[in-house]
């Protein structure tokens, strides 16, 4: 055989993921395991998805990982060809042995990591160890990619592209005979932690009904919200009933207080909502503001009066309901589908293996 008939057969291009949780953490799901399809396509073999097991414990250690694990870990990366940390920092010392032993090195994330989350300690020295961390983490990337643009603005410029978290329009869809409804289900979905920010609207609730009984609310979460004078219906969240538990909406919710921690939401259950055909009603903090157009796909609202105008003309009106609920589909399928943000991310990959 000469060397024209000679075949050269190269084997996948390895990325390995390195995640915060396992596969059934949301960010896992939505920013790792989502992508490997696309990455395929391309050739671009996943190795593994390497959870980085979740331990309090660990913020008192040096290395910011047991030792076994480290070594796990490091040993994973020096095999790939790509490292994708998501979301997880790590110390200067972790950072740059991870730089060491891998071949390009790409930082992640979807929520302002370089804060303490709100349930953490928000002392000066733990905010100064997260900034730390943070910094020295995107230092040892070739490339960083943030959910949005307020966050890429923490990013080393020159370096930081945004990549939105992409929502599967093909199972998140208006349900099949969906229309109008005389009686209007005020929703929202988001994890136990979260619920605060709900119950910030229980005086904007407690005004609607007044004006229209008819008004129902529902939460969808992890854990349940806290007692009420309301009539609430709970849903215990599961990953099959993800997007089934939403076609009880009529109008879907995302309240934020206005904080650096919001400011960094992706706005990915509003969004789930809006591929659902749903409008939205939202707060206007951090990347809320990118994806709703007032009275077209959604409305903004900064305070209880605002919140309990826009609820009530949505209430009685299912014409408009469905009109902006078509609009606001429209804007999750041209800008935050899957299937753009996942060809996008293979794009990226691939852009660094050439």
């Amino acid at each position: 055989m000469n060397r024209a008939e000679t075949a050269v057969v190269k084997a996948p291009s390895r990325v390995l993921f390195l995640t915060v949780g396992d596969r059934a953490n949301p960010g896992t799901r939505l920013r790792a395991m989502a992508y490997r399809p696309y990455l395929e396509d391309r050739g671009l073999g996943v190795e593994a998805l390497v959870p980085i097991g979740v331990d309090p414990n660990r913020l008192r250690r040096r290395w910011g990982l047991r030792p076994v694990e480290l070594v796990r870990d490091l040993a994973a990366a020096s095999r790939a060809e790509v490292v994708v940390v998501y979301r997880k920092t790590f110390p200067g010392v972790t950072a740059r042995l991870l730089r060491r032993v891998a071949s390009k090195v790409v930082y992640e994330y979807d929520d302002a990591v370089y804060l303490p989350s709100p349930d953490e300690p928000q002392s000066g020295k733990a905010k100064r160890r997260y900034r730390r961390n943070f910094q020295a983490t995107v230092a040892a990337a070739d490339l960083i990619i943030a959910g949005n643009d307020h966050l890429a603005e923490a990013g080393p410029s020159g370096r930081t592209v945004v990549l939105p978290t992409g929502v599967d329009t093909g199972i998140f869809k208006p349900a099949e005979g969906g229309g109008p409804r005389e009686r209007c289900v005020l929703g929202w979905i988001g994890t136990a932690g979260n619920l605060v920010q709900w119950t910030h609207l229980l005086p904007v609730f407690r005004r609607v009904l007044a004006e229209n009984p008819a008004v129902r609310l529902k939460v969808v979460s992890n854990g349940e919200p806290p007692p009420c004078d309301l009539p609430i219906d709970f849903e215990r969240f599961t990953i099959d009933r993800e997007a089934a538990c939403l076609e009880d909406f009529d109008i879907g919710l995302m309240p934020l207080e206005d904080t650096p921690w919001n400011r960094g939401k992706c706005s990915y259950k509003a969004l789930q909502c809006m591929a659902m055909g749903l409008p939205v009603v939202l707060s206007p903090v951090g990347m809320n503001r990118e994806i709703v157009e007032p009275g077209v796909s959604g409305e903004f609202a900064s305070n209880e009066d605002e919140w309990v105008e826009n609820l009530l003309r949505l209430t009685r009106d299912p014409e408009l309901r469905s009109t902006m609920g078509l609009k606001a589909r429209g804007v999750v399928e041209e800008r935050y589908s899957l299937d753009l943000v996942g060809s996008k991310m293979a794009e990226i990959i691939d852009g660094l293996l050439d």
